[in-house]
């Protein structure tokens, strides 16, 4: 029998070797350069990828990066096939990716709008059969506002002729243009029946600024929603229904924002920006809401309209303090683009900042603006004086090293002073490692503490919890290295806010790659780290890599959070999470509770991701793992299905990457039920 096997074994490398060969996809010269070891045992590059490299993490050649593959696709790893095998037998036809730079960009964007974006005469028909059965059908008032220098006149008129286009049509179009700009109306206004009472057409000068205009509007005509779009911005024929039949399904909704992206010179559809639901704190790091956004007219006046100062982004400006007084449920987000717009566009740094700064301003609360080497501003939140106490818990075995290089990391490079040290020694036998500990345990700030126990990352986490003095607990592997100086003011400050609940690090690989970069939840598997192994200063699809924003969950390899929160969701859970989940089970559990949880780009740690435990590739540890992975699905399968901070066009293999199709079911399709359904 064994010798049976043994035949089939080497038949079985043999076809595998052919397929490998055949597909030029493998680098004999790259593999015998990076990889001496192969040299020194004599065995063919090819065989000893097949047989060892792989499992090392070896890499066939620059473009196929097998430790990303295998991270990407579970599934890889589940079947027990070669990852560069399964890419060229299944992968390639399927699509998947073979590296980070793919990865950091919507592939294959076109051919996605053409098979799961595109209108077809049977969609429209069906759009206007469910409009019909609408019981409330609101009106909507459409503001185009020319003001640049450099309007195209094609794009005006693509602009106007994108509302009249409307499947929809219980909306009023009014068109706002500044004195000075008329000349670009006056031919362009020639093409559309001006006598339609559904479009009116208002001039401001420079003595009446244009806040007041949109606001007198707003108050002189009637509506229930409001719009303000842009002269270079093209509508989807369906955007006013889908924001109509939001409005049916949740009345009391006061914000809506749709999906969106942009058209060349040749109106070629590229740069999507699907968006997540509501991010509070991503909203003041950029404006998402900014192309496609319905108001409830009410709302503005509410909060006094557009507001006349000069060098503010009005829009902005008006997004902030609308939905810094709403509750959640109030701000819906349509996944669906339902908007393009031109690529001449550019950011203003200075009137962001002066925007920025009014809203805090208004509030009331003490921040601070921090220029930063990308388009976006930096809000470091204060920490109140005397600075409160700090407990950095750390549990540890048996690895002095990563141990040592962590607590000297902290010691060299943190600014921050007022924190204390608890190592947790998980039965340590090294003799080196107690003997460090013995040393260190009597230094200011250092305290060991034995946790005399197997193995479970949740006890020995509540364990040390009972015994730190601090008000901010942070949550630290052994194997963190600390890059910034500041990156417990930068945690600390977002932990100490009243709506946050945990907060998480950018962590990056050794190599310079991101490990970390928030959580974010799917179904095949929990909980995976966005923009995986992307380099070290990516940007991440729209910039998302290089913003402050709320996540569903951050690691427990770099985790802060206020002593009283923690205690208040019962800790992390010892009897159903020993080792996996236990961090993402927190957040959301903290979640749960009414606080939003946070990753910032600006603490900026290193990660040697589980040196300290190993992987999970025995057959004891993937029967533990699924009990695991069952309780969670238990537990909070609703919002690992959907869940709120990412977008339902995009799928986990690889994160950011298009899903094929959407997850939803669109409204059109489905309008004989109350609520959208995800399609599987």
């Amino acid at each position: 029998m064994n010798y049976l096997k043994k035949i089939s074994e080497i038949i079985r490398l043999h076809k595998q070797k052919i397929i490998i060969k055949s597909s030029g996809m493998f680098e004999r010269d790259y593999y015998l350069q990076n990889y001496s070891e192969v040299i020194n045992s004599g065995t063919d590059p090819i065989t000893h990828y097949l047989k060892t490299g792989w499992h090392h993490g070896n890499n066939p050649s620059p473009n196929f990066i097998t430790e990303y593959y295998l991270t990407q696709y579970p599934d890889v790893l589940e079947s027990g096939i070669n990852p560069l095998v399964h890419y060229i037998r299944f992968g390639k036809d399927e699509g998947r990716i073979i590296n980070p730079s793919e990865g950091a960009k919507y592939k294959g964007y076109l051919n996605w709008v053409q098979k799961y974006d595109t209108l077809t005469e049977k969609d429209q028909f069906l759009i206007q059969t469910h409009i019909n059965s609408f019981k409330n059908h609101p009106k909507f008032i459409i503001i185009i506002t020319i003001t640049e220098q450099n309007i195209i006149d094609n794009w005006i008129k693509d602009s106007i002729s994108s509302v009249i286009n409307q499947i929809y049509t219980h909306w009023q179009l009014i068109i706002l243009c500044d004195q000075e700009k008329k000349y670009l109306l006056d031919q362009t206004l020639l093409d559309f029946n001006i006598e339609n009472n559904k479009i009116n057409f208002f001039y401001y000068n420079q003595l009446e600024d244009l806040p007041i205009s949109i606001n007198k509007i707003l108050e002189n005509h009637p509506g229930d929603y409001f719009s303000c779009i842009n002269a270079y911005d093209i509508l989807r024929p369906h955007a006013l229904y889908l924001a109509a039949h939001n409005i049916n399904l949740f009345p009391d909704v006061s914000v809506i924002y749709s999906d969106e992206d942009q058209i060349d010179e040749e109106y070629n559809r590229c740069n999507p920006f699907f968006k997540p639901d509501w991010n509070p704190d991503l909203i003041l790091s950029v404006n998402f809401l900014l192309n496609f956004t319905v108001y409830k007219k009410m709302m503005v006046k509410k909060v006094g309209g557009y507001q006349k100062e000069l060098d503010k982004d009005i829009n902005w400006d008006l997004a902030l303090r609308i939905t810094q007084s709403l509750p959640r449920s109030n701000i819906l987000h349509i996944p669906h683009i339902c908007i393009h717009g031109h690529l001449h566009k550019k950011k203003q740094q200075k009137i962001e900042f002066i925007t920025l700064a009014s809203h805090f301003d208004t509030l009331e609360k003490d921040i601070k603006l921090i220029e930063t080497d990308n388009p976006y501003w930096h809000v470091r939140y204060p920490i109140p004086y005397p600075n409160p106490l700090v407990s950095i818990i750390i549990p540890t075995k048996n690895q002095l090293y990563l141990l040592k290089n962590c607590l000297e990391s902290i010691s060299n490079k943190t600014t921050y002073q007022h924190y204390e040290i608890l190592v947790i020694n998980n039965q340590t036998t090294d003799p080196d490692a107690l003997a460090y500990f013995t040393n260190i345990g009597g230094k200011k700030s250092i305290h060991i503490l034995d946790y005399d126990d197997t193995f479970n990352y949740s006890a020995i986490n509540n364990d040390a919890v009972k015994r730190a003095m601090g008000e901010i607990l942070v949550f630290l592997n052994d194997d963190i290295e600390v890059i910034s100086p500041d990156w417990l003011e930068e945690l600390i400050g977002h932990a100490l806010r009243e709506e946050i609940g945990a907060v998480g690090a950018m962590l990056y690989f050794p190599n310079d790659t991101i490990q970390h970069a928030g959580i974010i939840l799917y179904p095949d598997r929990i909980a995976g780290h966005a923009f995986y192994s992307q380099a070290r200063g990516s940007h991440g699809q729209n910039d998302r890599a290089r913003l402050v924003q709320n996540y569903s969950a951050v690691t427990g390899a770099c985790m802060a959070v206020k002593k009283s929160k923690f205690q208040q969701v019962g800790g992390f859970d010892e009897e159903n999470l020993a080792i996996a989940y236990n961090d993402v089970d927190l957040c959301l559990k903290l979640k749960q509770a009414g606080y939003e949880n946070l990753w910032t780009p600006y603490a900026e740690l290193y990660h040697h991701e589980s040196v300290s435990r190993g992987l999970d590739d025995t057959k004891e540890k993937q029967n533990r793992l699924k009990r695991e992975t069952d309780f969670m699905n238990r537990k909070w399968g609703s919002i690992i299905t959907h869940d709120p901070a990412y977008n339902p066009n995009l799928k986990s293999n690889p994160f950011f990457s298009l899903a094929k199709p959407p997850r939803f079911v669109k409204p059109w399709k489905s309008h004989n039920t109350s609520e959208p359904q995800i399609e599987n």
